[in-house]
């Protein structure tokens, strides 16, 4: 955690984003779900062009694989796919293993998503629960 705290700082007040890769990459190596998505995120400011997050999000997803963070990094990696490259299909099937696996998860909420509750009330109202889903999935997209 120290390390992760040390990584921000050197980013946040310095802007010396190397040793705040450093930094925050030693507190991700050590089980920190919140370190290694902002490695993620500072590897991506450090070259946005050259830099592809896919594969150090898929490790982050193998790495918290047992454990409740696994989903959070699953909704950074659909985000990735909807906001950096506008690819919806992708971007759902990530959002679509959440909501399957683990419906009321708070990812869900932080995306504006609605819970099971009130997807199940509105199921019968739609008559389809993917579309509805979908639907407010590409409707979060413009509030952004």
């Amino acid at each position: 955690m120290i390390n992760h705290f040390a990584g921000l700082i050197y980013f946040r007040f310095t802007n010396r984003l190397k040793e705040a890769i450093q930094f925050i990459e030693k507190a991700y190596n050590r089980g920190m779900l919140t370190a290694g998505i902002d490695f993620v995120k500072l590897k991506y400011l450090e070259n946005p062009k050259e830099y592809n997050p896919l594969p150090d999000l898929e490790n982050i997803v193998q790495k918290f694989l047992q454990q409740d963070s696994y989903y959070s990094a699953i909704a950074h990696i659909a985000s990735y796919y909807f906001f950096n490259l506008n690819d919806t299909i992708k971007a759902w099937k990530y959002v679509k293993k959440i909501i399957t696996d683990k419906p009321d998860h708070y990812s869900l909420k932080m995306m504006n998503l609605p819970s099971i509750k009130t997807i199940k009330k509105v199921k019968t109202e739609i008559g389809h629960t993917t579309h509805y889903l979908q639907h407010r999935f590409l409707e979060f997209s413009f509030y952004i």
